[in-house]
């Protein structure tokens, strides 16, 4: 852009150059420097114009295009190096960070979002787990590759979870579950890899497994379901059979209603159980010895059965099932003498 001499910053000519025209050319022009018919000029009289000539303005340093690519990539890198660095993440989105106190079942942790409960499966407002070793409440992980043992303590200010390893002020911080849970998110991984190797983990309180969780139920009532099916396939002698193995409280007077409505009851607590005696070939026998209990025909007591005049019929093994032991010695030589005097009694 040229500075231009002899001229108004508004326009038209300055008072010297309008001093210095003709007096033919000053009569075309007002005391402004404007033509008179309110124009502004564009140049000087050519007799001027070598006192009052355009003087270029000094022009900046021009780059050559080729290298205007090299320059741009070279201010991306600096700006780029400048960047934080981000932490690298898994293709599930959870994050993995160094194992500071090089814990052996920290190594390849995966931090994500979690939830613990305790193993009771109660709900109090809330609970609080042990964040600390104490004189008398030991909190403490040994590490068996180096065979060395250390105190823990859970602090928000401190990278170890080694009391020998913290330096500096400690805060210690509690840990309180709330309505039966604690949710820990992935980004305490401190608080996250405590968990991992707390000594009440999965005695007192436990990590809930959403998936876990969902694949329990699902064949907890896939088993019911069966159970419930199998319950109306078997005849009704086996299934009055079986109401006398599991139903406490079972009555001779019971109506067929009645043990059929027990027995789905039963099921609903102990579908297992209803589908291993269903599908046992003693189940009769069983079922048969129960009743003589029942009725008093027999007596079962301190793992022994006994005749009504209480002298020994059997003595069962006190790890195994008693009814399990009668069936088996009801099928030998001197057990079925036995059972068929029992089961004149019963039908």
């Amino acid at each position: 852009m040229a500075i231009r001499k002899g001229f108004k910053p508004q326009g038209g000519y300055s008072k010297a150059v309008l001093e210095k025209l003709t007096p033919e050319d000053r009569a075309k022009f007002d005391d402004e420097g404007m033509y008179l018919n309110g124009a502004a000029p564009d140049e000087l009289p050519d007799y001027l114009k070598e006192e009052y000539g355009e003087v270029e303005a000094p022009k900046e340093e021009m780059i050559p295009l080729s290298q205007i690519d090299a320059l741009i990539q070279q201010r991306l890198d600096a700006a780029m190096a400048n960047l934080p660095k981000a932490t690298p993440k898994t293709d599930s989105g959870t994050t993995k960070t160094t194992n500071v106190d090089d814990i052996p079942e920290c190594r390849g942790l995966e931090f994500k979002d979690r939830i613990y409960v305790l193993m009771d499966g109660s709900k109090p407002v809330t609970w609080e787990i042990r964040n600390r070793h104490k004189k008398g409440n030991p909190l403490q992980y040994f590490n068996d590759e180096t065979k060395s043992q250390h105190a823990l303590r859970y602090s928000s200010n401190q990278v170890s979870l080694f009391v020998d390893k913290q330096v500096g002020d400690v805060i210690v911080t509690h840990i309180i579950g709330k309505g039966g849970m604690l949710n820990v998110p992935k980004e305490n991984v401190n608080l996250q890899k405590l968990l991992h190797i707390h000594p009440d983990r999965n005695k007192v309180w436990r990590e809930l497994d959403p998936t876990a969780e969902a694949r329990k139920e699902a064949q907890s009532q896939d088993l019911k379901i069966d159970a419930h099916i199998l319950s109306r396939e078997i005849s009704y002698a086996n299934l009055e059979a079986i109401a006398r193995l599991m139903c406490v409280g079972f009555n001779d007077d019971w109506t067929s209603d009645i043990v059929k409505k027990e027995m789905y009851n039963e099921i609903e607590k102990n579908p297992q159980k209803f589908i291993n005696l269903a599908n046992d070939d003693k189940l009769v026998i069983k079922g048969v010895i129960r009743t003589a209990v029942h009725r008093g025909i027999i007596t079962f007591k301190n793992y022994r059965f006994l005749n009504e005049k209480g002298e020994l019929i059997l003595e069962v093994d006190r790890n195994k099932d008693e009814y399990d032991e009668f069936a088996n010695w009801a099928d030998t030589h001197e057990g079925r003498k036995t059972y068929k005097w029992i089961e004149t009694q019963v039908l």
